[in-house]
């Protein structure tokens, strides 16, 4: 698979659950499909708006994300896709990771994890539940 089609799965518009609470997210390709955008609403479940712009970086051979959002946070995040699971990482300070995990063709399960030096293990922290908008 050509490597800047590796995020197309989560290309489109849709509806976010999590535990108490809902919002949606909006994720479209931009600038002849080497961008993608990201527009998340987290409303009426958090006031969380943001943010985040992907793009694979060819020369280091990963993609990277930088996210913002309404409460002043930035993350730049890398990693890329294996066995059917896209992951990337922030390892500035405390280790984040998120996840997409659980790909079908209207849903798909995001996780954000963080990793415990005192469990020596990574533990999820924010799980959402996608379903494609009609």
């Amino acid at each position: 698979m050509n490597e800047r089609r590796q995020f197309d799965f989560w290309l489109g518009e849709w509806d976010c659950t999590w535990d108490g609470g809902r919002g949606t997210n909006v994720v479209t390709s931009e600038l002849d499909g080497t961008v993608i955008l990201e527009r998340f609403d987290g409303r009426p479940g958090t006031e969380l708006r943001g943010i985040s712009v992907s793009v694979f970086d060819a020369g280091q051979g990963v993609w990277r994300q930088t996210w913002v959002d309404s409460s002043g946070g930035y993350l730049d995040l890398s990693g890329g896709f294996a066995d059917g699971v896209m992951e990337l990482r922030h390892d500035n300070g405390a280790p984040f990771r998120m996840r997409f995990t659980d790909l079908a063709a209207d849903s798909l399960v995001w996780r954000w994890e963080r990793w415990s030096e005192e469990t020596r293990a990574w533990e999820e922290r924010w799980r959402i539940d996608y379903a494609r908008r009609g």
